[in-house]
């Protein structure tokens, strides 16, 4: 994962760190698991790359309970299209 790309993307009004988005990631904080989520799905020019830097039952769970903002409907509707956020997907084999 290109981490200089990801903070370029996502996190440009911030100064965090590689290490500083690797501790959300794999952290137990979930609100700060929720934010870096919705930082990726709504700026990463790498989406599914870079959703990759959540463990996959992390990833169930931030997906299934992401509700939109009212403010970003509209942009990420145009940028991903209904079917990414209103389907309910399971990643159990």
């Amino acid at each position: 994962m290109d981490m200089d790309r990801l903070i370029k993307d996502c996190f440009w009004e911030y100064n965090f760190t590689s290490d500083d988005i690797l501790d959300m990631a794999k952290g137990s904080d979930w609100r700060k698991k929720s934010f870096l989520f919705e930082k990726i799905l709504l700026n990463s020019t790498k989406m599914l790359q870079d959703l990759k830097i959540f463990n996959l039952s992390n990833l169930e769970k931030l997906i299934n309970d992401y509700k939109i903002p009212h403010f970003n409907k509209k942009y990420a509707f145009k940028k991903y299209g209904r079917g990414l956020f209103f389907r309910k997907r399971s990643f159990s084999k």
